[in-house]
């Protein structure tokens, strides 16, 4: 069964009327499917970005460090599941794709 991945923009998973197939380059099959972003959903990120950035400055270094720990432990919590996609998608070993995830969360 493929999953489907929609796009997060501004707190809000998206998804648009272009859909894209996520194959793994070993064997061709679907692992994914995803969307093609339109320039209003560019427009609305890059708005969402800029107004988190102007919040961010404003909060205190170890509140931002909190958050990025809770973001890690979030991470830590679906390593397994990352990997195993990192496998399908990049056609990885499995044991390259878990060192990756790993990186990601140290």
């Amino acid at each position: 069964m493929r999953q489907e991945y929609p796009f997060l923009v501004a707190g809000q998973w998206r998804t648009s009327q272009e859909p894209v197939e996520i194959r793994s380059p070993y064997n061709g099959e679907v692992v994914g499917l995803t969307y093609h972003a339109t320039p209003q959903d560019v427009a609305d990120a890059i708005e969402a970005a800029a107004c988190a950035f102007a919040e961010m400055r404003r909060v205190p270094t170890y509140r931002r460090a909190e958050i990025l720990e809770k973001i890690v432990q979030a991470l830590r919590a679906q390593q397994e599941e990352i990997a195993r996609l990192i496998a399908l998608e990049a056609a990885k070993p499995i044991r390259l794709a878990r060192a990756e995830a790993a990186r990601a969360v140290l």
